[in-house]
């Protein structure tokens, strides 16, 4: 693992947050390229509180070009782009479809307000 800038560590060529969970970061890394569609869950890692986000959330998970190759959700198989993915803030992750399978992973605190 590799330190870039002290706001990435490096992992298989691809460029993941510090403070990302491990688990997270080893399931970006075994999906990316695959095509399989995951619902992302942003919140807060240290209490577990997810943020209810409702955009940008669901997708393929792909990587970017250059120099830093960084995590980025693909809405489609056709998509050649995205935004990063905050892989620090992800609280829990799903198959999009359901009956490819439930949940991949959940923080441990994981609960939304209301």
């Amino acid at each position: 693992m590799e330190n870039i800038d002290n706001k990435y560590d490096i992992v298989d060529g691809t460029a993941i947050r510090k403070g990302t969970s491990p688990i997270v970061r080893d399931i970006k890394l075994r999906f990316i390229h695959r095509r399989t569609r995951l619902r992302l869950y942003l919140g807060d890692p240290t209490t577990g509180r997810d943020w209810d986000e409702q955009y940008d959330v669901e997708g393929a998970i792909g990587r970017t070009g250059g120099r830093l190759h960084t995590p980025i959700l693909l809405a489609n198989a056709r998509s050649i782009g995205g935004g990063e993915i905050l892989t620090q803030n992800i609280v829990k992750i799903r198959y999009a479809n359901k009956k490819q399978g439930g949940v991949l992973y959940q923080h441990p605190n994981y609960h939304k307000e209301g």
